[in-house]
C-alpha cells in the first residue's frame, strides 16, 4: 500500500486561526515561495461580498449572512499571474475521486478542496452544512486510507481525514454546494511575481463595488420581510419564523469573523495599502466611511445583546453605510480617471 506526503517544513503555516479560504490558500501558495497578504488576496481576488444564503433544506428559508466570496482563489491567481488550476470531482466511486488529490500529492503539490462540513467530525463547533468550508490535503495513505489535512477551524493539528468522509463531503448536495470544486498550481511560477499594478487594483476594486453594491439590495428585501412577519401578529408560526432567523442569521453575522468585522477590516487594510490610486480630495471622506462602516458592525453586535427587537434597525444603519463607502469609492475612482491628463 502506497503512501506520500508532502513535508510541512517546505510551507509556512499561519501562526494563528485564520479564515479557513485565507489559511488553505497561504499555505498552498507558501509551496511556491508566495507569501502574498490577506488584504491582497481579499482585495485583488475581488473577495469581499454581502450574501445572504438560504441555509436550510426545509420549507422554510433560513438566511445565512455571507461576507466573504466562495471562490475568490482563481481570480486573485489569474490577476497575480499565478497557474492556478481548478477543478471539479466527478460524481463516482471514493477512489475515482481520490485518484487525482493522489496524483497531485505524488507530484509534491499540495490540494485545496471545497468540503461540506458537516462531515468533519474532527470540528467542535456546529456542523451544519455548508459547503463553501475548505481544507488543504498535503498526504494520503492507501494502507490507512486516510488524508493528511490542514483546517483553518483546527489550526497547525493534522487531521487524518478517512477517504470514504472525504468522499461524501467533496460531493455533498447541500444547500450551500461544495461545487466538487478543489484546485492546485500547476507548476512552479517564476519569482519573483511582479506586484499586481495600479490598473489591477482599480479593475478589483470597481468590481468588488458594483458586486457589493447590487448584493446588498436584496438585503432589504430580507428586512423588509422580518418587518412584516413581525407586524402580522403574534401566530405561532410567525414566531416560529422569527426566532429560527434571529437564531441564525445574527449569530452568523457576529461569528464570520469577530477580528475581521465581517471581512470589512480586511478590505479597508486593502484600501489603505493602495491609497496613493484616490484623488486627494476624496481620501479623508474614504478613512471616515470605512471606519464608520467597521463601526457599524460592532452596532449591530451590541444591539443584539441589547435585545429588544433593535439588531434590524441597526443592520438596516449597516447596510446603508456599506453603500455609502462603495458608492464613494467608485466616485472617486470615476473621478481620478476623468481628471487624468
Amino acid at each position: 500500500m502506497k503512501a506520500e506526503r508532502i513535508d510541512l517544513r517546505q510551507m509556512a503555516l499561519p501562526a494563528d486561526f485564520c479564515d479557513c479560504r485565507f489559511f488553505c490558500f497561504r499555505i498552498l501558495l507558501s509551496r511556491y515561495g508566495l507569501f502574498p497578504t490577506e488584504e491582497d488576496m481579499l482585495g485583488i481576488g475581488e473577495g469581499l461580498a454581502f450574501r445572504l444564503v438560504n441555509v436550510s433544506t426545509l420549507s422554510t428559508k433560513v438566511y445565512c449572512p455571507v461576507g466573504r466570496d466562495m471562490d475568490f482563489e482563481p481570480v486573485y491567481g489569474q490577476k497575480a499571474g499565478i497557474n492556478l488550476r481548478a477543478y471539479q470531482f466527478d460524481r463516482g466511486s471514493v477512489e475515482d475521486v481520490i485518484a487525482p488529490v493522489r496524483r497531485k500529492i505524488g507530484s509534491g503539490d499540495p490540494v485545496v478542496a471545497n468540503v461540506d462540513r458537516y462531515y468533519l467530525d474532527y470540528l467542535s463547533i456546529q456542523r451544519a452544512h455548508v459547503g463553501y468550508h475548505t481544507v488543504l490535503v498535503f498526504g494520503y495513505d492507501d494502507g490507512a486510507r486516510t488524508l493528511q489535512v490542514l483546517d483553518g477551524l483546527t489550526g497547525s493539528r493534522v487531521i487524518d481525514l478517512p477517504y470514504d468522509v472525504f468522499h461524501k463531503a467533496v460531493l455533498s448536495d447541500c444547500v450551500v454546494p461544495t461545487n466538487r470544486r478543489w484546485f492546485c498550481v500547476e507548476g512552479a511560477p517564476a519569482l519573483p511575481l511582479p506586484a499586481p499594478g495600479e490598473d489591477v487594483v482599480r479593475e478589483a476594486l470597481r468590481n468588488t463595488c458594483r458586486r457589493v453594491l447590487a448584493e446588498t439590495e436584496s438585503a432589504f428585501g430580507f428586512t423588509e420581510a422580518m418587518r412584516r412577519y413581525a407586524a402580522a401578529g403574534s401566530a405561532p408560526q410567525i414566531r416560529k419564523f422569527l426566532d429560527i432567523q434571529g437564531s441564525v442569521f445574527f449569530p452568523s453575522f457576529y461569528e464570520q469573523d469577530r477580528t475581521r468585522c465581517f471581512y470589512r477590516k480586511t478590505f479597508f487594510a486593502f484600501l489603505l495599502d493602495h491609497f496613493e490610486i484616490f484623488p486627494d480630495a476624496f481620501k479623508q471622506r474614504i478613512l471616515y466611511a470605512g471606519n464608520d462602516l467597521i463601526t457599524a458592525v460592532q452596532t449591530v453586535h451590541d444591539a443584539r445583546q441589547q435585545g429588544a427587537g433593535q439588531e434590524l434597525p441597526a443592520f438596516e444603519a449597516y447596510i446603508r453605510k456599506e453603500q455609502a463607502l462603495h458608492q464613494l469609492l467608485l466616485s472617486a475612482l470615476d473621478d481620478d480617471e476623468e481628471n487624468k491628463p
